[in-house]
């Protein structure tokens, strides 16, 4: 037997006995909270999604963690709910703090956390078993807390952590609402849309059911209206309902509707008897556009004396709701129907031209025509906006990223006019930008409106690539002039045209979309190591010198990586010009930014105790050190590998990797400790041979201590022995000496001093 399971074994068992009649109080978790609440709590930014600017804070879920990983409060750091200054972010310092340390994870990830007043509302994996002992992680908790963390409130349960949900909070009111939809119980592909006031949470108001459709805001978080599509069944109180009426209906309901606009009436003995006494058609919400057809008979779900033009009616699909109305594809219930604009073309309704006529509206004005025909151009995945009255659309055509400016004709159909901004794209999604993006960037000569920017992903190996493209520069205008050129940007002035890549960042794939709040991009980085991504949370900031940075400069900073990690820069340069050991060397540094080289030490060390061969030579370590320290080296005294005055950008240096890219958040100690031992393997490195278990198995007396002590453990204090081993252990290691190693000594000032004798003692082993 090895030594080492003797002394846990004779430990542990003297514990247990020790332990006589102890017994342990089971005690439910202590809600610590952080200090204070967010300095102008009220003023909330990008409310809704997985980073939430609160005040003089940004909140934000830190990192991607399972929904099946354990949720037992106080357990989680990946997935848990933090914050960190704004002042310190912007000093790209890392000062997060967990507020709440319960998993933020969802199947939505269209939303996330919300802030309304004091409180952060949000929903959680359930951490409670069922009566058989098997946690239920697959239910979603909905649950509010202080922006402190405390007064956590438990508001009600769903079964599929998958639902789609808002908090949201009706204008003039003091109550907070849930919106969300489930799976009609009845149907394969409908929607039940449900509101719970969270002051009163198990009252569960159906605002409609058995909903073909719904649109939930497409940037607006916390927006009450509900858009959905209703299908029509006439007499569904009877024995003989008719279901040959092939048009529906869109509707819009709000978060705190509780009654229905209108009257509808039922059979109720049909009902009781049939029906359980319930009503056949549930719908709160008011009838915007309805497609019913000449030669259809009105219903009592027809709210509208109006005589419909088309002879058979049409079909509403949803696509989005943005831009203050809603778009949807509008298509006649007969492929012989030859009504203008009635197949298949894609229209936008405004709010504000809502409640006219519902079946009017179709043949009116209210109704602008976006695209005569409804392709692959204009679906919910185009990026939609409307500027000086003209209606636009952005789209990927293949490689390339297309803007198509449309223009209205009497005929009621539309010309599109299409240019296009980007190329190189890879199945590209499009996502808004915030009010600063669109504003406050530096512009060429000759161009009089502020630069307007799209960001979007691009599809990579690791995930998702952030770009950003101007997508309201001109081309052909009354003075000639292209802003995008031909597209290879040769020109000065074209290059503040030219679609960037912002660094090597990627975004993690499968969770939410990247966030850009404040100038500032919020992503869950891709970055691997080994085969391995954490996907914690990393920021890069837009601004230079408080105002955002047009292309131009992202191109700029973009060189300034690119001299470090491409393929011509420094690191390439030294593998070829040095060792490829001085290359990972470097590399180590300028991602770790670690001055005091504490895994290079850990290595060194491991190697020196097996008295084996130096892992490096004194230049590999003297130019390690010019470069940390900011100064010039030349290899074998011939070959120049950097200068004192590379890589410093006045007095800012980006020999580190945080120079471009601030990491937020507290990591779990297992992800740290599997990153160190990357970074330790891939440095060199002493490699310890295996050891081969012993062979023969366990004495008889052996057996009957472990038999003994499995008994005592189920029946006093199981943890007990576990904790004294652990804690002599832990003892016996601080009591024993600090051995003696080689080490980049860092004591000077942060000057490194890479000859640091046996006789001194290097930074400690924790």
């Amino acid at each position: 037997m090895r030594k080492s399971t003797k002394i846990f074994l004779a430990t542990a068992t003297a514990a247990i006995l020790a332990a006589g009649t102890l017994s342990i109080a089971a005690c439910g978790p202590t809600v610590k909270g952080v200090d204070g609440l967010p300095e102008n709590y009220e003023t909330v930014t990008s409310n809704g999604g997985f980073v939430v600017g609160v005040g003089n804070y940004y909140y934000f879920i830190n990192g991607i963690e399972q929904s099946t990983s354990d949720n037992t409060y106080g357990t989680p750091v990946k997935g848990s709910l933090q914050r960190i200054l704004k002042t310190d972010l912007e000093k790209g310092e890392n000062t997060a703090e967990t507020v709440i340390p319960s998993l933020m994870v969802a199947g939505d990830y269209t939303a996330g956390i919300f802030v309304y007043g004091d409180r952060v509302y949000y929903a959680t994996p359930t951490n409670t078993p069922n009566t058989q002992g098997v946690i239920e992680n697959s239910y979603l908790d909905f649950k509010s807390a202080k922006l402190d963390g405390t007064d956590i409130v438990d508001l009600f349960r769903l079964e599929s952590n998958t639902t789609p949900y808002r908090f949201v909070k009706p204008e003039g009111g003091d109550d907070v609402y849930v919106i969300y939809a489930s799976a009609n119980a009845d149907t394969s592909s409908n929607y039940d849309l449900h509101a719970r006031n969270t002051a009163n949470p198990a009252t569960d108001t159906v605002l409609a059911e058995n909903a073909t459709g719904y649109l939930f805001h497409n940037t607006d978080k916390g927006e009450t209206t509900v858009y959905y599509t209703m299908g029509v069944v006439n007499h569904p109180d009877s024995d003989n309902p008719d279901t040959s009426l092939t048009y529906n209906q869109i509707y819009r309901v709000e978060a705190d509707t509780t009654e229905a606009p209108y009257d509808y009436e039922w059979d109720r003995d049909w009902l009781e008897e049939n029906n359980d006494g319930e009503a056949p058609y549930v719908n709160l919400g008011t009838l915007v556009v309805d497609g019913i057809g000449a030669g259809n008979a009105k219903t009592q779900y027809n709210h509208s004396n109006s005589r419909p033009v088309s002879p058979v009616g049409y079909t509403y699909s949803l696509k989005t709701f943005a831009n203050g109305g809603i778009y949807f594809v509008r298509t006649s219930t007969s492929t012989t129907d030859s009504t203008v604009g009635a197949s298949g073309s894609l229209y936008y309704l405004a709010e504000d031209k809502m409640g006219t006529d519902s079946i009017a509206v179709n043949d009116g004005d209210a109704l602008e025509t976006v695209a005569s025909a409804a392709s692959t151009s204009s679906t919910s995945s185009a990026f939609f906006y409307i500027e000086g009255g003209q209606h636009h659309y952005i789209y990927a055509d293949g490689s390339n990223i297309v803007r198509a400016d449309v223009t209205p004709e009497t005929d009621g159909t539309v010309t599109t006019d299409k240019t296009t901004i980007a190329r190189g794209a890879s199945s590209p999604r499009f996502l808004v930008a915030d009010a600063e993006s669109h504003s406050g960037a530096g512009k060429p000569a000759g161009v009089e409106s502020e630069l307007r920017y799209l960001y979007y992903t691009n599809s990579t190996s690791g995930g998702f690539s952030v770009n950003r493209a101007v997508y309201n520069g001109v081309t052909d205008d009354e003075t000639g002039r292209n802003d995008y050129g031909d597209l290879t940007f040769n020109g000065e002035d074209n290059s503040y045209f030219k679609a960037v890549r912002i660094l090597d960042v990627e975004h993690t794939s499968g969770w939410y979309d990247l966030e850009i709040v404040d100038g500032l991009v919020f992503f869950a980085n891709a970055k691997q190591y080994g085969s391995t991504a954490y996907s914690y949370i990393s920021v890069v900031d837009l601004k230079e010198g408080g105002s955002l940075m047009d292309n131009k400069q992202l191109a700029a900073r973009n060189d300034k990586l690119e001299e470090i990690t491409g393929t011509d820069g420094l690191l390439s340069s030294v593998a070829t010009k040095a060792s490829t050991r001085l290359r990972n060397l470097l590399e180590y540094y300028f991602y770790t930014g670690d001055k005091q080289f504490t895994l290079l030490n850990e290595n060194i060390q491991e190697a020196e105790d097996a008295e084996v061969d130096e892992l490096y030579d004194e230049e590999e370590l003297n130019a390690l050190k010019a470069f940390a320290n900011g100064e010039g080296f030349v290899y074998d005294e011939s070959e120049e590998l950097f200068k004192e005055t590379d890589f410093k950008d006045g007095e800012s240096s980006y020999r580190v990797y945080s120079y471009f890219v601030t990491n937020i958040g507290t990591h779990a100690e297992a992800d740290d400790d599997a990153i160190d031992d990357y970074y330790k393997g891939f440095l060199e490195h002493y490699e310890p041979p295996q050891e081969t278990e012993e062979e023969g198995g366990l004495e008889g007396w052996e057996i009957a201590l472990i038999v003994v002590a499995c008994v005592l453990v189920a029946g006093a204090a199981t943890g007990v022995g576990l904790w004294l081993y652990f804690r002599k252990k832990k003892s016996d290691k601080k009591k024993a000496p600090k051995p003696v190693r080689m080490h980049v000594d860092t004591s000077e000032d942060g000057d490194i001093d890479v000859y640091a004798t046996n006789g001194e003692e290097g930074p400690d082993e924790e």
